[in-house]
C-alpha cells in the first residue's frame, strides 16, 4: 500500500476529499483559530479536562462549542449519531461524551506550535487535539456530506444515478463487506473479510467509486439503531485470516 501525498494548502495537509475551494479554506480558518482561542489556558478559564470527571468536562465542552450546539445541523447530527427518536437532551449528552472519550478527555488544544505544519501533524493525535477543535473542524465536513441548503441530502452522493453507478461500478470489490445489523446483544458491524480473491476485485475498484462505496457502508452501520438495541455504538470488523 502506498500512501497518497496529501494537498498542502498554507501548511495545513488535506484528506484526499477535501477540496481547496471551500473546504480547506475553512478548516484551516477553523483550527488557526481554535489553535489560538481553544487551547489550554487555565487563565482564560479553559483547564487541562483530562483528569476532571466526564461531567465536568462536557461543562467546559458546551461552553465552548456554544455557538454550534444549537444549530440545524447539529441537531441533524445528532439524529444520524443517536437515532432520531432519542430525546435531543440525551442525545447531545451521548454524543458530546463520545466525542470526549475519542479525544482522552480533552476538551481544549494542547497543540504546542499553533498555528503552523507542526500544530496541524499534532493535531491528528487524540491526546492533544481537544474535542473542541476537533467538533468544530468535524461539523465543516458533515456540512459538506449532508448540505443544510439541499435538505441535508447531497445531490450528488444520494442521486439515485449515482448510487446505480456505484454499484455496477464496484460490482464484486466489495464483496468482503457487509454490515452486521444491531441486536440487543451485540451492535451494529461493519464486516470485512480479506481473501485472495476480494482483495484482487478491491484494488481493481477506480479510488473515487471504492471512497464513496466505503462511505456508504459506514453510514449505514453507523445509522443502524446500535444504541437502542444494546448500548453500543457500530464498530469495524476485519478478518485478515
Amino acid at each position: 500500500m502506498i500512501t497518497t501525498v496529501k494537498t498542502v494548502l498554507k501548511d495545513y495537509g488535506l484528506q484526499p476529499w477535501e477540496g481547496t475551494a471551500w473546504m480547506g479554506p475553512q478548516l484551516i480558518e477553523i483550527a488557526a483559530a481554535a489553535l489560538r482561542d481553544l487551547n489550554v489556558d487555565p487563565k482564560a478559564g479553559r483547564p487541562d479536562t483530562h483528569k476532571m470527571s466526564t461531567a465536568a468536562a462536557v461543562a467546559h465542552l458546551r461552553r465552548a462549542c456554544a455557538d454550534i450546539l444549537p444549530t440545524p445541523l447539529f441537531a441533524f447530527l445528532l439524529r444520524v449519531f443517536q437515532g432520531p427518536d432519542t430525546e435531543p437532551g440525551v442525545a447531545c449528552d451521548r454524543f458530546l461524551r463520545r466525542l470526549l472519550k475519542g479525544c482522552k478527555s480533552n476538551v481544549f488544544s494542547s497543540c504546542k506550535h499553533a498555528p503552523g505544519p507542526e500544530a496541524y501533524e499534532e493535531m491528528n493525535d487524540g491526546n492533544k487535539v481537544g474535542a473542541a477543535l476537533y467538533l468544530r473542524m468535524f461539523v465543516v465536513r458533515f456540512a459538506k456530506r449532508f448540505p443544510q441548503q439541499h435538505g441535508f441530502i447531497s445531490p450528488f452522493v444520494d442521486s439515485v444515478m449515482e448510487r446505480q453507478r456505484l454499484i455496477e461500478e464496484v460490482g464484486t470489490g466489495f464483496q468482503a463487506w457487509e454490515c452486521m445489523p444491531a441486536t440487543r446483544h451485540h451492535p451494529a458491524a461493519i464486516v470485512v473479510r480479506m481473501t485472495n480473491k476480494g482483495l484482487k476485485a478491491m484494488i481493481g475498484v477506480p479510488r473515487p467509486s471504492a471512497w464513496q462505496a466505503i462511505n456508504h457502508f459506514y453510514e449505514f452501520a453507523i445509522t443502524e439503531p446500535s444504541r437502542d438495541l444494546c448500548g453500543h455504538p457500530a464498530i469495524f470488523i476485519i478478518d485478515l485470516g
